[in-house]
């Protein structure tokens, strides 16, 4: 076997294949899930998302009944809000002890100095930068957003962000508190649709956050399937967490007055891991589309990635979508973008730029496309082989004498080696019999 061949079988066995039956196709995706999530690291994540947002939530609802209290239609707001988590969540009293304090918090922070404001500002950046990171790791974003588009987004959440929330949160509450005639009751309102309709608001804020939060393209479908999943989760977590305070009071024997505190807190954690969960769903979904979870990478098996990668470039002699890229190589989000990255900064591959009317028009928006621009009759597969498996120092000579036997065995080029595999290919289908004719 010719060096050429073995480097071919190389790469088309580094990430194994399997075929699997449907039963062994489910179990393999949900370890995959299963990986994914210990990856990641999530409950501990969301410990310390929970934490940042006990001391971010005084100024969100400070910014939030600041602009309530401009309009007399939301007065009741606390009221309401009290009667809803009292019928839904937790008991009367809890509920009347943490509205009302969160409300005092929030009065004061009106009264700080500047110096404190711009304190209780960056504390709310602090969680909207905590949940950004947290997504990009989940994502597998390597590069971060310019500081610029950063800042502006942190600054559109801060004021948006609890704008919307209370707002969803009011009508949601004051729909569920008519399906329950606690207050002017709607006629086509009960029980089962105040649900869905707070499911359809939970999902509509989870999908937005999916979609623009992390810095890589989400698709809609993808976004609002994390979003359908956290709504639903979301509410039965409401409905469970609700059942737990009542009929184990716990909490309240053990702490008395201050167990408004720990149930807040326990809240806070479970919300907090419901947003990632769902943001796992959404980064999964693709992933499991284009068949990553049945695949096992091997040693080196970056070699082999950068290669399938190169060839997709490379044959396409134009623009691809990232997501074709991923499709036809069955390489994850992160893996796909990770070659990408090292290809534009070594000029290899670089994004096709769009014109300024299609990057400000109001169509689908499309996903990234690259153009290959390397030169495949220069670059020879050691080139490769050293900027993604072995990158030794010159001045060590085991290391020296190592990349003298990569260059040896990998001396071809990628345009050679691309029209080889060409060939073979060609010749495999030669070789396989045609279908007989059915009369």
């Amino acid at each position: 076997m010719n060096p050429s061949d073995l480097i071919s079988n190389t790469i088309e066995n580094s990430h194994e294949r399997p075929e699997l039956t449907r039963k062994d196709k489910l179990k393999a995706i949900g370890k995959y899930c299963g990986k994914r999530l210990a990856e990641n690291n999530l409950t501990d994540v969301a410990g310390n998302i929970s934490f940042t947002i006990l001391l971010s939530i005084v100024p969100m609802l400070a910014i939030v009944l600041a602009i309530f209290t401009t309009f007399p239609e939301f007065g009741s707001l606390q009221n309401t809000l009290e009667t809803y988590f009292s019928q839904g969540m937790i008991p009367a009293s809890t509920a009347h002890i943490i509205l009302s304090n969160l409300t005092t918090f929030a009065a004061n922070a009106a009264n700080v100095s500047i110096i404190g404001g711009l304190t209780l500002v960056a504390t709310a950046l602090m969680t909207i930068s905590l949940i950004e990171s947290t997504f990009n790791h989940i994502w597998h974003v390597i590069t971060p957003r310019p500081i610029v588009k950063r800042i502006m987004m942190y600054i559109g959440i801060a004021i948006f962000g609890p704008l919307l929330l209370g707002i969803s949160i009011y009508l949601t509450s004051h729909l569920v508190l008519a399906a329950h005639g606690l207050v002017a009751n709607l006629p086509f309102l009960n029980s089962v649709s105040s649900s869905l309709i707070s499911i359809f608001w939970t999902a509509i804020a989870f999908t937005l956050l999916y979609r623009v939060v992390p810095n890589r393209l989400v698709l809609w479908k993808d976004a609002a399937s994390g979003g359908i999943f956290a709504g639903i989760a979301f509410e039965i977590a409401i409905r469970a967490f609700a059942f737990f305070i009542v009929n184990f009071s716990t909490y309240e024997r053990i702490y008395g007055a201050l167990a408004a505190f720990p149930i807040f807190m326990m809240w806070i954690y479970i919300s907090c891991l419901i947003m990632l969960l769902g943001g796992m769903v959404a980064a999964l979904l693709p992933e499991i589309r284009n068949g990553r979870w049945n695949s096992t990478p091997a040693v080196g098996s970056q070699f082999s990635d950068a290669i399938k990668i190169i060839g997709v470039l490379y044959r396409s002699q134009g623009a691809v979508f990232r997501t074709e890229i991923e499709m036809q190589t069955h390489l994850s989000i992160g893996e796909v973008e990770d070659c990408l990255t090292v290809f534009e900064k070594i000029g290899w591959a670089t994004t096709v730029k769009r014109s300024w009317i299609s990057t400000f028009s109001f169509k689908k928006r499309t996903p990234q496309e690259w153009r290959w621009t390397g030169n495949a009759d220069s670059i020879t597969l050691a080139d490769v082989y050293h900027r993604f498996v072995f990158t030794g120092s010159d001045e060590d000579s085991l290391t020296q004498e190592v990349d003298n036997l990569i260059d040896y065995g990998l001396e071809q080029t990628l345009a050679d080696y691309f029209e080889e595999q060409k060939k073979r290919e060609e010749e495999k289908s030669a070789a396989q019999p045609a279908a007989p004719d059915i009369l």
